[in-house]
């Protein structure tokens, strides 16, 4: 890496720590709290964008430290990056059972990140997080983490889009979210129907 590029990151972590020790010793208005949470996603978004540099070899792992110093703040949105990112995660050591190479720590491997994905996106979805409510309700139709229930989660996919007042632009979320199969349109319409 670049010289000033690495002086920018220092910079920026030397930033975010004074800002969180300021915060620890006493109280800070909310407009601080904000300019925090945009330094921990402006430091998220470095290590992202230097992902595959063989100079910061573990980048992804500090892109999401940065967005969990964000979601320890109560920032929804990274509690929302967090939960993906760890569902992701857990989504390989799980189809990892599929592999010669399988073994029971792997089992463990996916359950423990599965287990504080979903505490992530129930923190985002309590504070209205409607990607959230969506991920977990993807979480519960392919059994990512969770035993099946298409009931529970096409609910919480029809909540999450009723939360979002997003109907117009369903198509998009069942073609984004892999729902644009017929019989998982015709049960997540019929559900609506049955919310009114």
């Amino acid at each position: 890496m670049i010289f000033w590029k690495r002086w920018k990151l220092n910079s920026l972590r030397k930033k975010a720590r004074n800002m969180m020790l300021s915060r620890e010793k006493g109280n800070v208005s909310d407009l601080e709290l904000k300019k925090e949470i945009a330094l921990h996603y402006h430091i998220a978004a470095f290590y992202d964008k230097y992902r595959y540099d063989k100079t910061l070899p573990y980048a992804r792992e500090m892109a999401l430290e940065a967005y969990r110093a964000a979601a320890s703040l109560q920032d929804s949105n990274a509690q929302f990056i967090i939960g993906e990112r760890l569902i992701d995660l857990g989504r390989f050591w799980q189809d990892y059972k599929d592999t010669p190479y399988h073994c029971k720590v792997h089992d463990r491997y996916a359950a423990d990140i599965f287990e504080e994905a979903f505490a992530y996106l129930e923190a985002a979805e309590a504070q209205q997080h409607p990607k959230a409510k969506r991920l977990r309700g993807l979480a519960f139709i392919n059994a990512w983490g969770v035993a099946e229930d298409q009931d529970k989660g096409f609910k919480l996919v029809v909540d999450s889009i009723d939360m979002e007042q997003a109907w117009d632009r369903a198509t998009q979320i069942f073609e984004e979210t892999g729902l644009n199969k017929p019989d998982f349109f015709s049960t997540i319409m019929s559900l609506r129907h049955g919310n009114k």
